[in-house]
């Protein structure tokens, strides 16, 4: 399964919210997602197809894509972030932060 959901703080849309996005997709009986969910609808996303995540990690951006076992491309995402300072194992946290973004393999961005 494929989710990407909406930005979210206290419980509702804001732009200024935290993107989540996860659950795994390759190799393993895939599950349809509840797209009806608020927090699920553009400009977030939902799909249900074996996949890989690809994260590109640059000095001022993260490019975040899914990637179909057929080579075609199922999400795009770039989340924007400024000084980073790694910490303790896959942790990576950024300090002065207007949009807070956690990967489903615990890193932190902003």
């Amino acid at each position: 399964m494929i989710k990407r959901t909406v930005p979210i703080r206290n419980e509702k849309k804001d732009p200024t919210g935290i993107v989540y996005v996860g659950e795994g997709g390759l190799g393993v009986p895939q599950r349809i997602p509840k797209s009806n969910r608020w927090y699920l609808q553009s400009p977030g996303m939902t799909g249900s197809d074996h996949h890989v995540m690809r994260v590109v990690f640059g000095k001022e951006k993260m490019d975040y894509e899914v990637i179909l076992l057929d080579g075609k491309q199922a999400d795009h995402y770039e989340f924007f972030f400024s000084i980073v300072t790694p910490f303790s194992g896959l942790n990576i946290h950024a300090s002065n932060c207007t949009n807070l973004f956690v990967f489903n393999f615990s890193f932190w961005l902003c």
